[in-house]
């Protein structure tokens, strides 16, 4: 995740990196928060398909986010 747009969906984010990628509520806020204080999060996800729903999911709520 490498920015957000304004408006952009804090709790939702952690639902999706919860419920998505199985992080803890820790792990998942933690992200968020960092995310908004402009760093840029890595998350390592195993599985492709789940790393492009997870992308698809997270443009629609404002959140800039890159597959590398």
């Amino acid at each position: 995740m490498k920015g957000y747009r304004a408006g952009m969906e804090k709790i939702y984010l952690c639902k999706l990196q919860i419920g998505l990628l199985k992080m803890s509520l820790r792990a998942a806020k933690d992200n968020a928060d960092m995310l908004l204080e402009g760093k840029t999060i890595i998350i390592n996800v195993e599985n492709i398909d789940t790393a492009k729903v997870f992308i698809d999911e997270a443009n629609k709520i404002g959140v800039h986010c890159l597959l590398e």
